[in-house]
């Protein structure tokens, strides 16, 4: 009797204990999460990531003794432009069941017998704004997986991306799916992980496909003598596809990037690389691409003092408004005086080089750069002399194969429509007067049938192929800007004269004040569209169209393409379009194979476009486009 009541006595205990453990844990558990979440939005608002207007909100958290379930949802706001109103947020919601104890029963089925923190599983959540993808993966969530948090802060992470095959409307995506396993430490420096997917395919209702095949991803990193991580990482992709019915198909074959970090002594140093095994243009061999490039000689105790300091300071400056101004330029200071330091180890960077192969021969670029600390240490305000005090030397050098250049041009021409003998003929023509203009001009020399050109600065002075010039020379030409400090404020936009982006109703006003007929209306994916249906004098030679990209909402494109399509008959001779886009820069003339000739140029707004800009870009089109019709018989 006594010891049934001394088991039962310690099987309360270890209960209460168990109890306690797995109370205790959840509450560290809650509170984890909470610091991930606030972590996150802190990257959400720093300035790469800012455009998206993406945040992370806790909708609910409830907490249990043994398990809690938690639910985030990822908001997009877009904020209000211009005399309209806001945007509807767009919300993705996701549930975490979160099994705590010691010893989680979620943890040991999955084979994890250490006692840890918790076990936590994610799932998409099925809701409104996600029915049709849930729809597509069969009712699977598209996104899902598990994590496993050690009570130290690490986590052992498995996600998965469930696969698809849908087809609507002529327009078709297939994916196979893709996997994600990570150990991590908690400061993120130590990780050993993967990823891989097998297939994806996109196919567009306008026969434009891409398709990216075997995507392999590999990291493994520890925490070296300063904290960093050291280690390698590899990206691998076997084939990448790009298909367009316009332009000729492109095909990356045996992609790589490879990076590694490690230690030298007291410094630390990066090399990365990347590889294209194979380039084909409408099947024609490009040959392949490598490149290496490194940083090296960087002191690393100050290494690791700028990264803590840079992050301090991202997150201070993506509170904006909300930030104190005073922390946050004492955090800028503290990034300077570390960058200094960083100078003054005379750190170097080179590019090792980057060389491109083809059947006919290779050509390289190379360059070895050596910093140093300026006279003046850099502030805010540097100055182009300051920049240029801060280079020890630079050695760079350019060679170009003849040959190689020559069998490029000529698949180029190729792909274009010319016979193979045409073609050659014209290449060794273009390539002996780029080749002959480069000597002429001193910027190159011919070597054993290669355009070399080598530069090298050191002391103060800049040798380009022998010819020795001092740098004050240059500063010269410069004057007083020289010494007067660089601005990195972007360029405004939307300000007197100056487009931050493109608004179809202002282009379409443009065109009807100068005498042009437009009809404003929307393509097959519900981008602004104008066509323009007669010009000042009447009928135009061709249906001119002006399509916009990259739009936020339908008054703020970043592109636009204009272009004139003409129903020609007999087609076009090639050697007509080439001559044409050999002597227009900033249009391009193409057949497609439904017999049509088109013009075309592309306007982009990105970093501001004046007003005088965008009316000159678009009249000189419609003039050219008028040229054009002459030259291939069009008519109205």
């Amino acid at each position: 009797m006594k010891k049934t009541t001394a088991g039962l006595t310690g099987l309360v205990v270890l209960a209460a204990a168990y109890t306690g453990a797995s109370w205790y844990t959840g509450k560290r558990i809650e509170a984890k999460l909470a610091d991930t979440v606030a972590q996150l939005n802190i990257q959400l608002r720093q300035p790469d990531l800012e455009p998206l207007y993406a945040q992370i909100e806790t909708v609910s958290y409830s907490r249990g003794l043994f398990s809690s379930e938690a639910r985030y949802a990822l908001v997009r706001q877009v904020p209000a432009q211009e005399g309209l109103p806001a945007e509807p947020p767009v919300r993705v919601g996701f549930v975490n069941k979160i099994a705590h104890g010691p010893l989680a029963p979620a943890a040991i089925a999955r084979g994890h017998f250490a006692p840890g923190l918790a076990h936590i599983d994610t799932e998409l959540e099925n809701d409104e704004t996600t029915a049709e993808l849930f729809a597509l993966t069969k009712g699977t969530p598209f996104l899902s997986g598990s994590t496993r948090v050690t009570f130290s802060g690490g986590s052992d992470t498995r996600w998965a991306l469930a696969p698809i095959d849908t087809e609507k409307n002529g327009a078709r995506v297939e994916f196979s799916g893709a996997t994600l396993n990570a150990k991590m430490d908690a400061e993120l420096i130590a990780i050993d992980g993967t990823g891989e997917m097998a297939r994806v395919a996109i196919t567009d209702v306008e026969g434009q496909s891409a398709v990216i095949s075997d995507l392999k991803m590999a990291a493994k990193t520890t925490p070296g003598r300063f904290k960093l991580g050291v280690g390698d990482s590899s990206v691998t992709v076997a084939s990448m596809e790009i298909k367009t019915p316009e332009t000729p198909s492109v095909k990356l074959e045996s992609l790589s990037m490879k990076a590694v970090a490690g230690e030298e002594g007291d410094n630390v140093f990066g090399t990365v690389e990347y590889g294209v095994g194979k380039i084909l243009v409408q099947s024609k061999d490009f040959g392949s691409v490598t490149t290496a490039v490194r940083v090296a000689g960087l002191p690393g105790q100050t290494a690791k003092r700028l990264q803590e300091e840079y992050k301090s300071f991202i997150e201070l400056v993506a509170k904006g408004d909300d930030a104190d101004a005073a922390a946050r330029d004492a955090a800028q200071q503290k990034l300077l005086v570390s960058a200094n330091e960083v100078l003054a180890a005379k750190p170097s960077f080179s590019i090792d080089p980057v060389l491109w192969k083809t059947p006919q021969g290779e050509s390289r670029f190379d360059l070895k750069l050596a910093m140093q600390a300026p006279k003046q240490p850099i502030t805010t305000a540097v100055t182009p002399r300051q920049l240029l005090e801060a280079v020890a030397s630079l050695d760079a050098s350019v060679s170009i194969s003849q040959a190689m250049a020559t069998g490029v041009a000529a698949a180029v021409l190729e792909t274009q429509g010319l016979d193979a003998e045409s073609a050659q003929r014209e290449a060794q023509k273009q390539v002996g007067t780029m080749a002959g203009m480069a000597a002429m001009m001193q910027m190159g020399v011919l070597e054993n049938g290669n355009l070399v050109s080598r530069m090298r600065y050191a002391d103060g002075t800049i040798d380009l192929n022998g010819k020795q010039t001092p740098i004050d020379g240059y500063l010269e030409m410069l004057g007083p800007e020289a010494d007067q400090p660089l601005s990195f404020e972007p360029a405004l936009a939307d300000g007197e004269g100056e487009l931050g982006s493109l608004d179809p109703e202002r282009i379409a006003g443009i065109l009807e004040q100068n005498g042009y007929t437009v009809e404003t209306t929307q393509d097959d994916v519900g981008d602004p569209l104008i066509v323009v249906t007669a010009g000042p004098d009447g009928a135009l030679a061709g249906e001119t169209l002006v399509e916009f990209y990259g739009c936020e909402s339908a008054e703020s494109c970043q592109d636009m393409l204009i272009k004139t399509i003409f129903e020609t008959e007999p087609p076009v001779p090639l050697l007509a379009l080439n001559d044409w886009n050999a002597n227009n820069r900033w249009t391009r003339a193409y057949q497609t194979p439904e017999g049509e000739t088109i013009l075309e140029m592309d306007v982009n707004a990105q970093g501001g476009l004046g007003t005088e800009a965008l009316e000159s870009m678009l009249f000189g089109f419609m003039g050219l486009s008028g040229e054009f019709a002459e030259l291939i018989g069009a008519t109205p």
